[in-house]
């Protein structure tokens, strides 16, 4: 059990990188990628098909967001606060 969590988490997690796959139009006059790309929506509907497939539910893959945006939340409230800045007066 605790080996498919982790490699769904590991999937949830792969999503990620597809980020980084936007870019310009392939042109017309240069040869394809041979390898597949992918967006991260397609890899999130892939993570959730094979976590139903496996545990016969979408619970796990439901825990895991769930835990992943309390964790974004913790990060984001641990951040430290804005900076206050001095006033400086303008110089013409």
């Amino acid at each position: 059990m605790f080996a498919r969590a982790v490699l769904a988490a590991a999937l949830a997690l792969a999503a990620f990188p597809a980020l980084g796959q936007n870019g310009p139009p392939p042109s017309p006059y240069a040869p394809l990628q041979d390898r597949p790309t992918c967006t991260r929506d397609e890899l999130t509907a892939l993570t959730a098909a094979y976590i139903a497939d496996t545990t016969g539910s979408y619970a796990l893959f439901l825990v895991l967001g769930t835990v992943g945006c309390a964790l974004g939340g913790v990060l984001i409230i641990s951040m430290p606060a804005y900076p206050k800045w001095a006033k400086t007066e303008a110089v013409i």
